[in-house]
């Protein structure tokens, strides 16, 4: 797709949007946030990207959806009064090319901050009716809004609504969406009973990111 820009928020996934695109060259360009998912839309568009993708992982909100599933986001909601629509024609097309792994198109939530606590993530899906929670869409969909780009998301649950994110998994992520392996071990040292908590999350963003993967290669990789 010439003229699309991409935003993730960790590494790895920019990593297997790259080994996508690199299987089946195009003009597709991709930036991963790096903690500041505005600066990096921003630099998409500076560069003459004309439509803005979101893609990644996402923490579940809707307790009936399970790690693994696949959302091809309706809107961007912020607060309680804010929306951003995704593009109507571009959500069906994904939602066509990604149906071996049974998308739903539902709302997403924006977040400045992870939503870690069960408490925090029902409370935000009573409020905003979003499926699923992320930290740079809506980020990615306001400089959309600015420039008048097309704009869509894709994300894969990672961890569902029903389980609290162990701090941790937190302590792990540094600025630059890499994983601070000793940082996670400190933490879980100072919290040893953290650690069955953390072994699911490992085998749920297994599977959310395999999945990831798979998506990556439909969309992008000529399969």
């Amino acid at each position: 797709m010439p003229g699309l820009g991409i935003v993730t928020g960790l590494a790895v996934e920019a990593q297997s949007l790259h080994r996508a695109v690199q299987r089946s060259p195009t003009a597709t360009q991709i930036i991963h946030a790096a903690g500041d998912p505005v600066a990096a839309a921003q630099s998409l568009v500076a560069k003459g990207a004309g439509s803005l993708l979101s893609f990644g992982i996402a923490g579940g909100l809707d307790p009936a959806l399970r790690p693994g599933q696949v959302i091809v986001a309706t809107e961007i909601v912020v607060g309680t009064n804010r929306r951003f629509e995704c593009q109507a024609a571009w959500r069906d097309d994904l939602m066509d090319r990604l149906s071996l792994y049974l998308p739903i198109a539902a709302p997403l939530a924006g977040s400045d901050k992870a939503i870690a606590t069960v408490a925090d993530k029902a409370a935000l899906h009573v409020h905003l009716a979003a499926a699923a929670v992320d930290m740079e869409s809506h980020a990615v969909a306001r400089v959309a809004a600015r420039a008048e780009l097309p704009f869509a998301a894709v994300r894969i649950i990672a961890d569902p609504a029903t389980r609290a994110l162990p701090s941790s998994a937190l302590a792990g992520m540094n600025d630059k969406g890499e994983t601070q392996y000793l940082a996670v071990f400190g933490e879980l040292a100072r919290h040893p009973l953290q650690l069955p908590g953390l072994v699911a999350v490992a085998l749920d963003s297994g599977r959310a990111f395999f999945i990831m993967g798979r998506c990556a290669a439909l969309l992008f990789g000529g399969g």
